[in-house]
């Protein structure tokens, strides 16, 4: 199999991933991935040129960094899209944030990204609060979903779903790599659930020694150590990687998909399992943004990465 091959067969497991776009939070440049996204003050071009989407992220858990910081790294970067700093479980506090945000953006000239506003817990009561504002954009983020287990993440985000409607795009973070979110996302079509996350665990795991098996709970899983190890380890992100879009890609045998649901979980389908959490009453709301077209499918972007 050529290099050419090997690559394209990767790219076309990617593109099968309708589902949800996977981002990895990335440190390490050494594999090349369509999507990714790195803090402001850890990103450099060398992520950006092996990505072909990329965010950045604001290093809310870094007081020190400030909005003007975000920006002033961004702006090197030419990333797609941009958080502001936020701050979790203070919802009024973040918008503030994002509000200050897009006012230093505006006197600059050098970055094309899209500003994204974060949303923090109790996510539909402050979506619902602040309607007015929030429906003058058409992509979300979801923080603080972290103190959460699964199955009221995915409550969680159906919530703000009714709250938001189809057309608007969310992005998850926090969200973690559990077996119940991968067969939600699944199950649940992109306008109806996530239309991206980013995941840290690619990297993290393999570089504390660890790998995911088919149902992404860790096993110890040590590589060696030694000049230009972090190439080696890189390798094993980037098939996690792409293991995480084939179990979300419509190419994965649903026998396995059914076989580490339950080994992980021993839970019902998920839809069974989400009504049995009770968080917040549901809202029936709407955002009032009308429905958009792409402007290109998955796989035309990939083939363009390619």
């Amino acid at each position: 199999m050529t290099l050419e091959r090997e690559l394209s067969e990767q790219m076309r497991i990617i593109a099968r991933n309708t589902n949800t776009n996977v981002y990895s939070a990335s440190y390490w440049p050494q594999y090349r991935y369509p999507y990714r996204l790195a803090k402001c003050n850890k990103a450099w071009s060398a992520l950006r040129d092996a990505s072909y989407e990329f965010m950045v992220d604001s290093a809310y858990k870094e007081g020190e960094v400030t909005n003007l910081q975000v920006i002033e790294d961004a702006a090197a970067l030419n990333p797609d899209h941009i958080f502001p700093k936020d701050y979790p479980g203070q919802p009024d506090r973040t918008l503030q944030s994002f509000i200050e945000f897009e006012e230093l953006m505006a006197d600059r000239d050098d970055l094309n990204a899209m500003a994204v506003p974060i949303i923090q817990p109790p996510h539909a009561d402050h979506l619902k609060s602040n309607l007015d504002f929030y429906s003058n954009y058409s992509k979300l983020a979801v923080g603080g979903l972290q103190k959460y287990d699964p199955m009221e993440q995915i409550k969680i985000i159906l919530n703000i779903r009714e709250v938001v409607g189809s057309s608007v795009e969310l992005h998850g973070f926090g969200i973690g790599t559990s077996f119940p979110m991968i067969k939600a996302m699944r199950e649940y079509p992109k306008h109806d659930f996530l239309n991206s996350i980013d995941v840290s665990t690619a990297e993290r795991a393999i570089r504390n020694g660890q790998i995911p098996d088919k149902t992404l709970t860790q096993h110890t899983f040590q590589t060696p150590y030694g000049e230009k190890s972090t190439t080696v380890r890189a390798q094993f992100s980037k098939a996690l990687l792409i293991m995480i879009n084939y179990l979300l890609s419509d190419l994965v045998n649903e026998r396995t998909l059914e076989e580490a649901y339950y080994e992980e979980t021993g839970l019902p389908d998920v839809h069974e399992a989400v009504e049995e959490v009770d968080i917040r009453s549901r809202h029936e709301l709407d955002f009032g943004i009308a429905e958009e077209t792409a402007d290109a499918s998955q796989a035309t972007t990939l083939s363009a990465f390619n």
